[in-house]
């Protein structure tokens, strides 16, 4: 969240960094507050598959960018990264379970964007 560029191809830019091989596959995924559970999901199913061996997931959130500290909801929104990698484990370890919802309704509750310009209508 909040990202250095209004769109890109994060993967790429840490696929680089890391200097990984071109057979690598990297993908960008977003999904606000619920994209470490959302990667998560995806590295398991990824790994359950045979598809990936190990799944390196990264996510990271810049909200200073934002909303200053001393801001009334300062103390919500903060900064943190995280990198975990995901492998192959035995039958009784590993992800249990999951479960993932979405309220709709709730999609205007926190919007930012450029002054006087609306980012859904």
């Amino acid at each position: 969240m909040c990202p250095d560029y209004l769109s890109g191809p994060w993967g790429a830019i840490v696929h680089k960094q890391l200097g990984l091989p071109k057979r690598c596959f990297t993908m960008s995924v977003d999904a606000a507050c619920n994209t470490f559970a959302g990667q998560m999901t995806m590295a398991e199913q990824a790994i359950r598959s045979g598809r990936a061996g190990k799944v390196l997931v990264v996510t990271s959130s810049a909200y200073s960018k934002l909303i200053p500290i001393e801001a009334s909801i300062g103390a919500w929104m903060g900064d943190a990264a995280s990198a975990v990698v995901v492998g192959p484990v035995s039958a009784e370890r590993g992800i249990l379970s999951y479960a993932h919802g979405t309220e709709g309704e709730g999609y205007r509750a926190m919007v930012f964007g450029r002054s006087g310009q609306a980012l859904v209508r």
